[in-house]
Formats: structure tokens, C-alpha cells, sequence
């Protein structure tokens, strides 16, 4: 007994082959769209003016990275990271290069520190943001800011499904 396949002896119309090479397109164009980024990438550097309005994203402020060598801060922050609360010492830096040396002394919890505008309630917009950090670990975040008032806050999620944010953790910190 011969069975015989019958696989596409025919070829598919061109306008099939076009549908579905559009259809790749869309895909790949939504996929590579929902990818965007709502947040620096940990340790971003950026040129920062306090005084600007911000519009929910991140295009207000000047994104030229700058950066600086360590020794050259105009001011050193230390900031100390604890369940649910931010402390800058000191509270106020001169510009406009700020070192931020930041500790997460808290007991359990991991957590970051972003720098946003004032009131922001998400890190969407962050003007610069350290990675997430585990309880007794340091990092350092220079960060070239214009006068003006900024906002230091850690947005990861805590367990009951609230940010961080939510629970308190943030602080107001003013650039002369």
C-alpha cells in the first residue's frame, strides 16, 4: 500500500505572504513598544533642572549623561535606607554635583532610592535611581542637579502589594 503526502504543492499567494509579513511587523512593533522604559537604568546620570514642570515623563529634564569624578562633588549625601523611611545627611546639598552614598540599613527588606520631582508617586520619570539593594549594602549614585527641589523615595513593591512609596518612604531634598 502507497500513501501519498500531499504538502503544499501549491504555493501561497502573494497576498497571503503579504498578510502575514504584516502581521510579523505589528507584532514585533507592539512587542519593542511595550518594552519602553519608565525609568533610568540603575545609576544614570543625568543633567537635572529643579525648577522645570514636569509632564509625567522623563523629557523635561536635559538628558545629557554627566557625570564626575568623585572627588569633584560639590556635596556628599550619605542616605540611610531603613523600613519605610528615607534620611538623608544633609537634608539640603549645593550644586550641582551631588554624591549620594547610600545605605540600606533596614532589617529584611530590599530597597532602591530614586531621585524624582517632588510629589511624584511612581519612579516613572526618575531623574536618576540606584538598583535595588539588599539589607546592608551601599551604593553610590553622583548625580549633576540644578537648584530646586527634589523628592528621594524607594518605589519597589512591598508584600502586602503597596510600593514602598505608599508606606512612607520618601523624603523632600533641596538643591541650592
Amino acid at each position: 500500500m502507497v500513501v501519498s503526502h500531499n504538502i503544499l504543492k501549491t504555493r501561497p499567494s502573494p497576498r497571503h505572504v503579504a498578510s502575514c509579513i504584516a502581521l510579523i511587523c505589528v507584532a514585533i512593533f507592539g512587542m519593542t513598544a511595550c518594552q519602553g522604559e519608565k525609568r533610568p537604568k540603575p545609576g544614570t546620570v543625568r543633567t537635572i533642572d529643579g525648577n522645570s514642570k514636569s509632564t509625567g515623563s522623563s523629557t523635561h529634564a536635559q538628558t545629557t549623561a554627566a557625570t564626575f569624578p568623585t572627588d569633584q562633588a560639590t556635596t556628599k549625601v550619605d542616605v540611610s535606607l531603613v523600613d519605610y523611611a528615607i534620611f538623608p545627611k544633609p537634608t539640603s546639598a549645593a550644586g550641582p554635583n551631588v554624591l549620594f552614598t547610600v545605605t540600606n540599613n533596614a532589617v529584611k527588606d530590599a530597597h532602591e532610592m530614586a531621585v524624582t520631582k517632588p510629589g511624584a508617586t511612581s519612579e516613572e520619570g526618575a531623574y536618576a535611581t540606584t538598583e535595588a539593594m539588599g539589607p546592608g549594602q551601599t551604593k553610590t549614585l553622583a548625580v549633576v542637579l540644578k537648584p530646586g527641589e527634589y523628592q528621594l523615595a524607594c518605589y519597589l513593591p512591598g508584600p502586602d502589594g503597596k510600593t514602598h512609596y505608599q508606606m512612607g518612604m520618601f523624603t523632600q531634598f533641596t538643591v541650592t
